[in-house]
């Protein structure tokens, strides 16, 4: 390290003229890159059930699936039924729709002298009362309940996008607004219009993410800068800070446009991460440096003693934030493993422009005098008397400060085990947010928003219309209406039952009324088709072969949708017959499925990233043991996330592991910091004849001040996250800097007393 910043001050021209011209480049790439990336993209990547999920949607329509709902009291009218149809209409007039269910196209199923009759409502409008029509439309079960609600008062229209699996997310907005634009002008207001969905959830996505760009994370850099000018009371400081920190995120952009043009959603959250991360760095080196002046040191010997000192712990707390950030990249999505790299990318950069920067700049400053510390003193004294109070508590009580610590961590424990994880994209809005609140009307008025596609696939040409095989479909769609997460499944078999009843005059027959012969069964849909009827290319292939079944859940939750599609893949082994499978598929499915593997990545990666913190902290402390025990304050702030979430949070989201992600790897740095400042002091003092608390002592003094100070700024840094209305944004902003303030407490009271105590000690060497 002394070499390096040797080198770095004697050649200090020309590394600046370098650094310039890497910045230069870094600018020119970033100016072409652009926001853009898809939902395949960014989850699923080249995942073969994706493909096989495309490949029946392309065939029967997928399940991107925009849910627009209105209430309209003269909805049952004709002049209601007269403005569906045209709001239908346009909708399907629209380049990216690719079909439109609307009640206003459905059709009154009736026999008329022996003969099947399909007269749509927009005729029978025309002709009955409105009670009469309001009566027969709730009566219906192929619509009921799934386009029109229970009151008669609010309809549903399902708008299914054209297959695109490279449509950009960031094209959504646009999308959102033709379709918006069509009801608005038809006098249907925005408090009575509702739109739900993975397509509206998606840009809800983009508009919080261009949020965090545009207006967090300026706000982060006001308050951080705010914050290093009332330490310092000096602009300088702030000056170098924020200069630095904004070429590391030149730099750190530069390298991921490079890598990809498109700049993903997640991204957003890079810039204001690696300020924080940059300020870190710079106020651990300059409050050192700062230290040294004040104790009589001139400016060059006080630059490169805090440079040495100081840039070794640097080293290891980034290599530590590092390995946090990459362990991203054991989650098995392309999104996540791009923040991985780009983020521990950022945290090499920031230090690497820190360590030589930080030095080169504080060589040209004039000569700082004792007196002139470059602090607040009244600040400076308060901060002082702070960590004074903070090693009395911890030496004077050492073994009450580990009994607290340890009812701590029981109390965690058993939070832990509470944690049940889940992940809903409605529920990461906040309650108060639009496509919330459109969700949760969806749910309770409609069939709700999710969609879980279920596929009955027979291995020969005809063998759905088997009369065994229908039975056990029926069979399987009844179990599956059992399950207390579904609203309602709608199949051919619905509409089979509803043409048996008509034809028969079994109307009022409960359970499903089905024709017993193939003949018959065939014979209904040609009767449909030749009627008039339409929908049943959605339904079933023409060579009833692959069956659809549209099922509706009353759930956000992606993996208890992924779980009832899993159930009734084992359901339709139990009543179908050998050679008739069932395949559960769709967008929402997938994803919860998705989510699973995502928590195993992030198990896995959270896992490495403790066992590298372990050995980085053996490395960096010079003592396996030492190494070793110091972990039991790193993870605690771990454990309190847990507990916390545990005790207080009915579920948990799946982004939230994200948090202790990335809190491993950046709240053990106050550690290295006062455990490596401890070992210098612990030498010195053995050499001079000290004890251990007079090591402390001199600790707290030089490396007190600095973790306080980091402590607060990273926490101010990542506050205005949590002004987000998206949950996997606002928990950095909320659960990061608790978990941050949980670490100091430790290293302030835990650490201290465990040194006292003699756990974590360091040999005489």
């Amino acid at each position: 390290m002394q070499r390096y910043l040797q080198f770095v001050l004697r050649h200090r021209v020309f590394v600046l003229l370098a650094i310039g011209l890497v910045t230069a480049l870094a600018g020119w790439s970033l100016s072409h890159g652009s926001i853009g990336s898809s939902v395949i993209k960014l989850f699923f990547g080249d995942n073969p059930k994706y493909t096989e999920y495309r490949a029946l949607a392309d065939q029967f329509g997928g399940s991107d699936v925009m849910v627009v709902a209105f209430e309209d009291e003269e909805l049952l009218t004709a002049e209601g039924l007269a403005r569906v149809s045209r709001m239908a209409e346009r909708a399907r007039a629209l380049p990216f729709i690719r079909r439109v269910d609307s009640f206003e196209s459905a059709a009154h199923i009736q026999v008329q002298d022996e003969d099947l009759l399909l007269e749509p409502y927009t005729e029978i409008a025309g002709r009955v009362p409105a009670a009469e029509l309001r009566a027969r439309v709730l009566k219906d079960p192929l619509i009921s309940g799934w386009l029109i609600a229970a009151d008669g008062d609010a309809t549903a229209m399902l708008l299914e996008l054209t297959p695109d699996p490279d449509r950009p997310i960031e094209a959504i907005p646009g999308m959102l607004q033709q379709v918006r634009e069509i009801f608005t002008s038809e006098g249907i207001t925005q408090d009575r219009l509702h739109m739900a969905g993975i397509v509206p959830e998606s840009s809800e996505a983009t508009s919080q993410a261009r949020f965090t760009i545009e207006r967090l994370f300026p706000i982060t850099a006001v308050i951080l800068a705010a914050v290093v000018f009332l330490l310092f009371l000096r602009l300088w400081p702030v000056l170098i800070t924020g200069g630095v920190a904004l070429i590391s995120i030149i730099w750190t952009f530069g390298l991921a446009i490079a890598l990809d043009p498109q700049v993903n959603l997640l991204m957003a959250m890079v810039p204001g991460m690696i300020t924080v991360i940059a300020f870190s760095d710079i106020i651990h080196l300059y409050s050192a440096f700062a230290r040294e002046c004040q104790l009589g040191l001139d400016r060059d010997a006080a630059v490169l003693k805090s440079g040495v000192e100081v840039g070794e712990a640097c080293l290891y707390t980034s290599v530590t934030t590092f390995v946090g950030f990459a362990s991203l990249v054991f989650i098995p999505t392309p999104v996540l493993r791009q923040l991985g790299v780009v983020l521990g990318a950022g945290v090499g950069i920031a230090l690497v422009l820190a360590l030589t920067l930080v030095p080169i700049i504080l060589s040209f400053l004039p000569n700082i005098r004792p007196g002139m510390r470059g602090e607040s003193e009244r600040s400076a004294r308060m901060l002082d008397g702070f960590l004074a109070g903070c090693m009395w508590l911890s030496t004077r009580h050492a073994k009450l400060m580990v009994l607290l610590f340890t009812l701590v961590v029981v109390a965690c424990g058993l939070g832990i085990a509470q944690i049940e994880v889940e992940a809903s994209f409605s529920q990461r809005l906040s309650a108060d947010n639009p496509v919330r609140k459109a969700q949760d009307f969806i749910q309770a008025r409609f069939a709700g928003a999710n969609f879980l596609d279920v596929y009955v696939v027979a291995d020969k040409e005809g063998g759905l219309l088997d009369p065994e095989v229908f039975k056990g479909v029926a069979e399987l769609q009844r179990e599956l209406l059992a399950q207390p997460e579904v609203d309602s499944v709608l199949s051919l078999v619905d509409l089979q039952d509803t043409l048996h009843r008509q034809m028969t005059g079994t109307a009022t027959a409960t359970g499903y009324v089905l024709p017993d012969s193939k003949a018959l069964l065939a014979q209904y849909l040609l009767l449909f088709e030749v009627a008039g009827g339409e929908g049943l290319s959605g339904l079933i292939d023409e060579s009833h072969q692959t069956m659809r079944m549209s099922v509706r859940l009353n759930v956000d939750g992606l993996r208890a949708l992924a779980r009832v599609g899993d159930n009734a893949r084992l359901m339709g082994t139990g009543h179908l017959p050998p050679g008739v499978t069932v395949q559960p598929t769709g967008i929402a499915y997938l994803l919860g499925d998705w989510i699973t593997f995502v928590l195993e990545g992030q198990r896995r990666g959270l896992s490495f990233a403790i066992l590298s913190t372990t050995l980085m902290m053996m490395l960096c402390l010079r003592s396996w043991r030492v190494g070793l025990l110091s972990m039991i304050p790193n993870l605690l702030p771990l454990a309190v996330l847990g507990g916390y979430v545990g005790w207080f949070w009915p579920v948990v989201d799946s982004d939230t592991i994200l948090v202790a992600t990335f809190a491993i790897g950046i709240a053990v740095d106050d550690t290295i910091h006062f455990l490596t400042r401890l070992r210098f002091e612990l030498a010195r003092e053995g050499r001079e004849g000290g004890d251990r608390n007079v090591a402390l002592h001199h600790t707290f003094v030089f490396t007190g001040r600095a973790i306080v100070q980091t402590t607060v700024i990273l926490c101010l840094g990542f506050l205005p996250f949590a002004w987000s209305d998206y949950f996997s944004t606002r928990i950095i902003g909320t659960l990061l800097p608790m978990t941050l303030v949980m670490a100091l407490v430790a290293d302030l009271l835990l650490v201290p007393a465990l040194v006292h105590l003699g756990v974590l000690r360091f040999s005489k060497r």
